[in-house]
This record gives structure tokens, sequence and C-alpha cells, in this order.
């Protein structure tokens, strides 16, 4: 079972780790101005043509897998948590129907079996989702 807190830490000390990771990430992707890094093709044509509604933005990395640090033994240090953070900071673009298909997946919340920890793009390849840069006109 998972713990909800770290080993000695009080639920409230997690808690604000956990804030801090979600805030910092939420920060991170939006440096330089931009809230999108990539975008997929049905969702880059969907946004052209005005049908925002069936789009939407999430962390290619999810945050719950950044928030998994909480859960462990120890309270993570600095290093640890602004690593996590880094890799949390990239956006993409999806359509409802793409998030589908991750979701049957069981990757909306983690990602695929075996992942080096590193390929931001994993939980895409896994499902069959082509991603590229997002152009500039789309980085809102």
């Amino acid at each position: 079972p998972r713990s909800l807190s770290f080993s000695g830490c009080s639920w409230a000390t997690t808690f604000a780790v956990r804030c801090v990771v979600r805030e910092a990430s939420l920060k991170a992707a939006k440096k330089g101005k931009t809230r999108v890094h990539f975008i997929s093709s049905a969702a880059l044509d969907k946004r052209r043509s005005g049908e925002t509604g069936d789009t939407f933005r999430e962390h290619m990395v999810p945050l719950a897998l950044a928030v998994e640090v909480t859960k462990r033994e120890r309270a993570p240090n600095v290093e640890e948590l602004a690593a996590i953070v880094e890799g949390c900071q990239f956006v993409a673009v999806i359509t409802k129907a793409e998030d589908a298909r991750l979701r049957d997946a069981g990757l909306v919340r983690q990602m695929p079996e075996g992942w080096d920890g590193h390929d931001k793009f994993s939980r895409y390849k896994h499902v069959g989702i082509e991603l590229h840069p997002c152009p500039l006109d789309i980085r809102k």
C-alpha cells in the first residue's frame, strides 16, 4: 500500500511538498511565455479551425508522477525536487479522443511500463499519438 506521508513526517509536510512540486512544475511549463510546447496533428487541425473545446493542455510527464516522490520513505532533497520539476515542465495539446486512448491504456497518471525516466514522448508513442513542436500562433 502507498504511504500518505514520508516516514516520520506529518500529512501537512507531505501536502506542502506536493504543492511545491505542482506549482513549480506549472511555473516551469510557462517559461518563455509559452504554455504549450508540443501538439498532436489532430489537435493542431482543431485549434486552427477554431474547435478549441475538443482540445486541452496536459503535462507530458504526468504531475502525478512528480507527486509520487512524496510517498517514499525519506523526504526528497532540493536537487531531487528540481530534477522532478524539470522533467514535468513540458506541456502538450491533444484532443479528447487522444486522451481516451491514453485512458484506455492506463496512461493518464503514469508512464508506460519500462519507461526510462527521460523520454517525455513515451506515453504518446505507446498509443500511437505523434507530437510535433507547437507553432508560435498556437502557443497560448
